[in-house]
Formats: structure tokens, sequence, C-alpha cells
């Protein structure tokens, strides 16, 4: 991938294009009146008029905070729905800003995995999903659905090695600075984003075959790992259905 094609990647990354956080996020003591309703669909309605809770903005900080690459706007609607299901039984524990980030993550990981399932299945994407790789995949020469490809290679990676291909192709921050914030050498970080690019170019066709298989082989077990070992296990330990995939009634 040349300097030319990182710095494009970088300005056009769907984390980037979608929805910047704010310094100062309004004040939320509201949430009460936000969350509060007869049912699921009544605050998913209330949700949607003005963006009330700033969810948009912990969407944003989430993509950034762990280094994935989504459509913003995807995320945002799935972490709505979550949260119109879940209004009525929060009491305000924990604080607002945890619970709407646990909603954020669980909503990334039902997202990765149904993005890894199909691309096992090989399903041609929907049109909405595809339209959102079209700026970033066109610099890049790329088709979207390649561009789709190398943006779930990316977030299928270990988040030690998601982090650092981030942290230095994406947000263009310096070896150093990520070494300290990560409490490793630069070596170690250079290591890890070398793997992420790797992963990235396999996905985009630009490597042979040898390395597919051990990048694919790893990817599915990290995904199985995290499926198993409670990457919502807050947000379950309150609401078992957490992983579920309903639409609010």
């Amino acid at each position: 991938m040349s300097s030319e094609e990182t710095c494009r990647l970088r300005e056009n990354s769907p984390s980037q294009t979608g929805y910047e956080p704010e310094d100062a996020p309004r004040a939320r003591q509201h949430w009460r009146a936000v969350l509060g309703g007869q049912s699921p669909r009544e605050v998913l309605a209330r949700m949607l008029q003005g963006d009330p809770l700033d969810m948009r903005v912990v969407v944003s900080r989430r993509l950034t905070e762990r280094a994935y690459l989504f459509d913003a706007d995807r995320v945002h609607l799935r972490a709505l729905a979550h949260c119109a299901r879940r209004a009525l039984r929060y009491r305000g524990n924990p604080p607002l800003e945890t619970w709407l980030a646990e909603l954020v993550d669980l909503a990334l990981f039902e997202l990765l995995r149904e993005d890894a399932a199909a691309e096992r299945r090989g399903s041609a994407p929907d049109a909405e999903i595809l339209a959102a790789f079209v700026e970033l995949a066109r610099p890049l020469g790329l088709e979207p659905t390649a561009m789709g490809r190398v943006c779930l290679a990316h977030n299928l990676l270990r988040e030690p090695d998601r982090q650092a291909f981030y942290g230095l192709v994406i947000a263009g921050r310096s070896l150093e600075e990520l070494a300290k914030a990560q409490g490793v050498s630069g070596v170690e970080i250079a290591r890890r984003a070398r793997h992420g690019l790797e992963a990235v170019l396999i996905a985009a066709g630009q490597l042979p075959g040898a390395q597919v298989a051990a990048v694919e082989v790893e990817q599915e077990n990290r995904l199985g790992a995290e499926s198993t070992s409670g990457v919502c296990a807050s947000t379950e330990a309150r609401e078992p259905e957490c992983t579920q995939g309903q639409e609010p009634s």
C-alpha cells in the first residue's frame, strides 16, 4: 500500500467520515424523559428526533477508541434499536455514558459477526452497505465489494493489531506515541501494524495466497473466542437477550 493510498484511506475511512465527537456533549440529565414510554417503538421514535442522548457522538467515539472501520450510520441505527428495547428497564445504573457505550459495543460485535458470516457464505452485500464504501474505495482503485472485504479483514484483527494498524495508518499517530499509550515497545507496535497490513493487503488481493489461510484461521479463532468470552458480559448480566437481533416492536 503506497503512501498516497494510505493518506486517502486515512481521509476517507468510515469512522472519519461518520460522526465526529463533540468537545462538550449536550447534558443528558433528561434521559428519563427520553427513555420513558409505553413501548420500544415509542422510545425509538423519540430518539430519532434530534439525537437527544448524543448517541451519534458515542458511536463515533467508540469507533475511534476500538479502532473499527464500520459505517457510522449503520452502527448508529443498530445501537438505537438496542437502546429502545432496553430503555424501559434502565434505571440510571450504570451511568448513562457507560450504558450507551456498552450498547454501541454490542452493535459493533453483532455487525462484525453478521459481516463475517455473510463473507463465509459468499453472500452479496446489501446495496446500502456497499454504498458506504463507494467513496472510500474509489481513490484506492478498488471496487466497493473489495473495500468491504478490506474493512472486514481489519475489523477481524486481534484488538492489539487493529489498534496498531489503525493508529499508524488511519489516525496518523507516531510509533512513539502509540508505544507509550499501549505500554509496549515501538518494535512491538510495528510488528502488530505489519500483521494488520498483511491482512488488509490479502483482502484487497494484493498478496499471494500463501498467507491467506493462516490469516483467515486466526480471524475465525478470534471471532469465536470473543463470542464465548463475554464480549457483552456487562450488558448480558443485566439483559439476557443482548445478543438477539430482533427489531423493536
